[in-house]
């Protein structure tokens, strides 16, 4: 055990923490026990998403913002799973149960390690490639729900602007110019840079101040809470 180690570990009652484990422990679903119990998980991570949202208010730059808007899904997705494994780990000792896993960050969450487990599973949000024929496309969702005495003034200078065709979102701007744009060129213009400023910089700037936001969430012991932080920081810096 490495010197960081969180908790005494005592003997108790092995618990699949992954579906990997679960196959490796014959009759696992007798008596199946989860550390963590749904409400208390549904409450953190609602407060999480919250926290995450007030740091998109809170982006002085309003091309930042609009990106870090964009970037909540993959930030929240990326962040739960560690978030939630967090939670088990403070509480499997409480409950008598120890979960049986080979993940790495569950290892590091522990303290049986010092190692910072590196990002998985972002690779689907790496995968963007720009639209086709992205100028016409995007004129022509603008066609749709706007008269043409605004269209000029609705291209150019919007009030919002839309990256979904939901009628429903527009329809919650009110009365305003909404422009238009695929979330994808707006993901590309963060990979390529904005502004004439270096994109890694500025992204790394958002990425810490969710990385402290979302574990803000989590009131875990000082140890745990920073371990959490550290492993959530990764994907979601490797998502810009």
């Amino acid at each position: 055990m490495s010197n960081g180690a969180i908790f005494e570990r005592v003997a108790a009652v092995p618990t699949p923490f992954d579906y990997e484990s679960a196959e490796s422990l014959p009759y696992w679903r007798d008596g199946f026990v989860w550390p963590v119990a749904h409400r208390e998980s549904f409450e953190k991570s609602y407060a999480a998403l919250r926290a995450l949202l007030a740091v998109v208010r809170e982006c002085d730059d309003i091309e930042l913002r609009d990106i870090a808007l964009l970037s909540l899904g993959m930030v929240y997705a990326s962040a739960l799973p560690s978030a939630e494994a967090a939670l088990a780990v403070a509480q499997e000792n409480a409950q008598g149960l120890e979960m049986t896993t080979s993940a790495p960050e569950v290892a590091f969450l522990r303290g049986d390690t010092d190692t910072v487990p590196p990002a998985r599973n972002i690779g689907v949000f790496r995968n963007i490639e720009k639209p086709s024929m992205a100028l016409a496309r995007r004129f022509a969702r603008l066609y749709i729900w706007t008269p043409l005495s605004r269209l000029p003034a609705t291209l150019f200078s919007p009030d919002a602007v839309a990256v979904s065709h939901n009628g429903l979102l527009r329809d919650a701007v009110g009365d305003t110019r909404v422009g238009f744009h695929h979330a994808d060129s707006l993901f590309l213009k963060i990979r390529n840079g904005y502004g004439g400023r270096a994109v890694n910089s500025a992204w790394r700037e958002v990425a810490d101040l969710f990385a402290d936001a979302f574990v803000s969430a989590y009131p875990l012991c000082p140890g745990l809470q920073g371990r959490l932080r550290l492993v959530v920081a990764a994907p979601i810096a490797g998502i810009g």
